[in-house]
């Protein structure tokens, strides 16, 4: 009995340390009213290389999906300036208006939700 137990154990633990090993699923969605691109670009870093992935949009709607080493911050390139957030492993929805870039809203990563409270933070002191 001890014998199956331990062989359970062993096999439980090599299932549980492969998933860690692997990538994590980012998966993000963006609808950008105004956008009038065909294409975007992210960019993101994959161990000491950076990586971009071309992303066709349509209508101002995109998505785009990679397994990420870890939570990162993502470059989206558009045609005259870029956008920074951070990814995770799960879904994440950018929205906004193609006018204000710099003021587009990124739900699903916590990670983000943590930069957009430090940032807010940082401009309560410097107002």
């Amino acid at each position: 009995m001890i014998q199956k137990f331990k062989c359970f154990f062993i096999l439980f633990m090599g299932l549980g340390l492969s998933s860690v090993t692997s990538g994590q699923k980012a998966k993000v969605t963006g609808n950008i009213s105004g956008l009038k691109v065909s294409w975007i670009t992210f960019n993101y870093g994959n161990g000491d290389s950076s990586v971009s992935d071309s992303v066709a949009v349509r209508n101002g709607k995109f998505k785009w999906s990679k397994d990420i080493p870890e939570p990162q911050k993502i470059y989206i390139m558009f045609p005259d300036r870029y956008f920074e957030f951070f990814a995770e492993a799960g879904n994440i929805s950018i929205t906004g208006k193609a006018d204000a870039i710099d003021g587009l809203k990124v739900t699903g990563s916590s990670l983000q939700d943590e930069s957009n409270a430090y940032e807010k933070s940082l401009k309560d002191i410097s107002d």
